[in-house]
């Protein structure tokens, strides 16, 4: 009964804030008080969460020359 809880809604939250965080230049308590508070929407949470977070990790230079390395 957790399990699917924390795959479906405390996982995709934290990674919410984290996406949303990391693309944020300036960050005030405010804004991330916004920001947590939009991540605590279910359908919205699974969205941002697990595909921004996909898309911030295929972004990155570090995971691109780790895959570049792997693929070679």
């Amino acid at each position: 009964m957790i399990i699917p809880l924390i795959f479906l809604y405390i996982l995709p939250t934290i990674l919410s804030v984290i996406v949303v965080y990391s693309k944020e230049e300036q960050i005030t308590r405010g804004d991330l008080i916004q920001i947590v508070m939009i991540a605590l929407i279910p359908g919205l949470n699974l969205f941002i969460g697990y595909l921004g977070g996909l898309i911030i990790l295929s972004q990155s230079k570090t995971i691109n020359d780790f895959l570049d390395k792997r693929i070679k």
